[in-house]
């Protein structure tokens, strides 16, 4: 149940006193869900986990995105549908300081 997650994430945070990201990986809309990713996303963000979202291929919807993100520019998009180019390009954006060093603000 989300609550309960909510409430473990906030106390590990509590325990960890470390910036707490979260990376949504997505190759297109939404699935229809009971709660919409945004608002579930929401419920991270107002515990400080900071949400990255990362869209590959063509059919990713450019707003489910931005609605999940903590910031606009903690969204990126891929052309590839290869994870293993992915991981390249997604380690690529973490040596550069764009991704997960953010958190630390």
């Amino acid at each position: 149940h989300t609550t309960v997650s909510t409430k473990v994430l906030k106390q590990k945070q509590m325990v960890l006193r470390f910036p707490q990201i979260a990376v949504l990986v997505t190759s297109g809309p939404q699935a229809k869900l009971d709660t919409p990713l945004a608002d579930l996303a929401g419920e991270l963000k107002d515990i400080g986990v900071d949400i990255y979202s990362v869209g590959i291929g063509p059919n990713v919807i450019p707003s489910e995105l931005e609605a999940i993100a903590s910031r606009p520019e903690y969204v990126f998009r891929a052309q590839t549908t290869s994870l293993p180019i992915l991981a390249s390009q997604l380690n690529g954006l973490i040596r550069q300081g764009k991704l997960i060093n953010a958190a630390w603000h």
